[in-house]
């Protein structure tokens, strides 16, 4: 009796240890996995970049919204009852003509801007309503360019935010080469001659110069509308009519 006394006892013990166990082991896997956030490099999608920002609230990297369904960059988080100004800043160098492109979208109210620079030059500007993704396109000169975003939350009452997605800098093809400079380099319009010397040297009785124009004389071999600025022919010669005057 007592052996099975002792073997009950220990059958018990164990029984103990292996529950004991099997809570702890349960523990580990039902605790919440540490993780690393994203950087703005990851958000961006341009890790060759390096990023930088600041004012009232830094920008951030999150995965709540996003172009890619992966991450994006977002806005410093301005509470409700405060105004602010949140910056996102980068200098990329290029050796020739290159084209930026990026997507953005913007949850704002009357007072809130949403700026795009690039060289402190204003590329994009919107305020006042929200905009769901969008991209922008912009070229970028040969050297160093500082391109920057800018959030301004003027509104103390909303809670706004602007999100920027999958900066890509790529080559220009030939056809944009060709547009671009056709808009930055018009065409020089030619001015017309007043005269043409060299007709009018050989004017004929029965024609009428006016400008280069050929016409046609009237009975008294005058040209039919004189103007004070007119070449015409009269009596086999050809006279100007300002020096008639």
């Amino acid at each position: 009796m007592k052996k099975l006394t002792g073997i009950f006892i220990g059958f018990a013990f164990l029984l103990c240890a292996v529950t004991a166990q099997a809570i702890e082991i349960q523990d580990i896997f039902s605790a919440p996995m540490a993780t690393t956030p994203c950087t703005l490099e990851e958000a961006l999608d341009a890790p060759d970049i390096v990023w930088d920002t600041w004012g009232t609230e830094d920008w951030f990297c999150q995965s709540d919204e996003s172009y890619d369904g992966v991450s994006a960059a977002q806005s410093g988080p301005i509470s409700d009852n405060e105004t602010g100004i949140t910056y996102l800043e980068a200098e990329v160098t290029v050796e020739g003509l290159q084209q930026l492109s990026f997507h953005w979208k913007l949850s704002s109210s009357s007072g809130d801007y949403f700026y795009f620079f690039v060289n402190d030059e204003e590329q994009t500007y919107y305020s006042g309503s929200d905009f769901d993704w969008r991209q922008r396109t912009v070229q970028l000169l040969p050297g160093t360019n500082t391109l920057r975003w800018e959030f301004n939350k003027g509104q103390a009452i909303d809670n706004s935010s602007a999100w920027v997605d999958n900066v890509i800098l790529s080559d220009i093809h030939a056809v944009d080469l060709l547009a671009y400079y056709a808009d930055t380099y018009k065409t020089p319009s030619i001015p017309q001659p007043l005269f043409v010397k060299s007709r009018v040297a050989k004017a004929e009785a029965d024609e009428c110069y006016d400008n280069g124009t050929v016409g046609e004389p009237d009975e008294f071999d005058n040209c039919t509308e004189i103007d004070p600025n007119k070449w015409f022919v009269r009596n086999n010669e050809t006279h100007w009519t300002k020096m008639e005057q």
